[in-house]
């Protein structure tokens, strides 16, 4: 009777064990999109794509969905949904991600794929006006996804997202994160949950809300690569180096006359630029210091034929800007243009020869980025509030925080550099 009752506790807790024990496994395979964004540098159209990151064969195709957050989710044996599985693809797309589930081995039809819009280490992330952040369910998740095997990998090979503007937001913020953002220290540092909200009413092309760590993007914006890139490279320097902002109307030398881009500027203050137009120095450098985080975004420090197209939804090669030294082109050197100080951040960039002199420099974009968040916490000459009064209620110098401030804060000599591109 004893050894009777004794097996019988046995068997007890063996089964409560087993019940106990949840069914796992893994799912492996590769994610992709289709990525409709524009400004590829395309070498069928006579542009040198040497040392591209954004070649045009990167667009108008399926391409990996990189270092973002994926879910498994099941409804086993409830009808709803459950997270049991969190995972991230890598660069190149792929996963291998481990679900558990306490209820059994969901059957086909019982689990899918969720992408979450947000990069696996939670610094950017893709909302809607609202705030709510972009989730994207397999189109394929029910039926035609297999059954999940208990202790079994299931390969699902490679599985196409068709979610067509958020996708290509997201893709376009993990260019400008990947390339020239995390290598800088205090971004990598600082910047978490930035987002990126598509669609905003009022809002052409995009622009950023730096203070509140917002890119707000128009509702036909999602296509263009340099336009998100280059408002992240305002967010980024803003988190590296909080500073109180420009008033609107610091654009502009001398005030009201710059041309709109769009032909439509209704503001009398004249708060557009273009790459050419007379800048208060303060603004002109922080422009040019944002595309130039932008072409970092599209090119390495090697090409030959770099060129930006920020204002056009388009491809760069109507209407573009080189950013090749001033030197070999016809047009008036102008030290107060958006222009020279994008060429003069490049030009500490590149390894690339210009007309007329040698550049030996190659300065990293962390090394670039940290210069200016080390700026000294000051509103006198060099300051990172130069442009204000001691009590930062108005700008009293609008041609503040300008490129020779660059020059005189950066731990490496760059006065050569600013010279050779019109002294901005």
């Amino acid at each position: 009777m004893y050894i009777s009752r004794l097996l019988l506790v046995f068997a007890i807790v063996v089964l409560y064990n087993r019940a106990a024990e949840a069914d796992s496994g893994y799912i492996t395979g590769k994610f992709t999109f289709w990525n409709e964004s524009v400004n590829a540098c395309d070498a069928s159209a006579g542009m040198d794509c040497t040392d591209a990151l954004f070649p045009a064969g990167s667009t108008n195709s399926y391409q990996p969905i990189k270092e973002a957050t994926i879910q498994i989710q099941v409804r086993y044996p409830g009808p709803t949904w459950v997270t049991r599985g969190n995972g991230y693809t890598d660069a190149n797309g792929n996963y291998t991600i481990l679900w558990s589930e306490g209820g059994g081995t969901p059957g086909s039809g019982s689990w899918r794929i969720r992408w979450v819009h947000e990069h696996r280490d939670d610094f950017f992330r893709v909302v809607d006006s609202a705030g709510n952040r972009y989730d994207s369910i397999h189109p394929h998740s029910g039926a035609t996804l297999p059954a999940l095997q208990n202790g079994q990998t299931v390969d699902l090979g490679t599985r196409t997202f068709t979610p067509l503007q958020s996708g290509n937001i997201y893709d376009q913020a993990w260019r400008a994160w990947n390339f020239p953002l995390k290598h800088s220290t205090l971004v990598y540092a600082n910047l978490w949950f930035a987002e990126l909200a598509w669609p905003v009413a009022g809002v052409g092309g995009a622009e950023a809300d730096s203070p509140n760590n917002r890119i707000n993007i128009g509702t036909d914006g999602w296509r263009s690569s340099l336009q998100q890139a280059h408002e992240l490279g305002h967010l980024a320097t803003f988190v590296a180096n909080p500073r109180k902002q420009f008033a609107m109307y610091n654009y502009c030398h001398p005030p009201g006359t710059c041309p709109c881009p769009d032909g439509g500027c209704s503001d009398p203050s004249g708060v557009s630029w273009t790459f050419t137009s007379n800048e208060h120095r303060a603004s002109a450098f922080e422009e040019g210091l944002a595309e130039f985080i932008a072409i970092g975004a599209h090119y390495w420090f090697g090409a030959t034929g770099p060129r930006t197209c920020f204002s056009n939804i388009g491809s760069c090669v109507a209407g573009t800007t080189d950013l090749r030294n001033v030197e070999v082109y016809s047009e008036t050197c102008n030290g107060r243009s958006v222009l020279s100080n994008l060429r003069f951040l490049w030009d500490t960039y590149d390894n690339i020869d210009d007309a007329g002199w040698s550049d030996t420099l190659s300065r990293s974009f962390a090394g670039a980025i940290d210069t200016v968040g080390n700026y000294p916490n000051t509103t006198t000459d060099g300051g990172e509030d130069e442009p204000w009064d001691p009590t930062l209620t108005f700008i009293d110098d609008e041609d503040g925080r300008r490129g020779s401030d660059y020059v005189t804060n950066s731990t490496i000599s760059v006065s050569t550099q600013r010279t050779n591109n019109c002294n901005p």
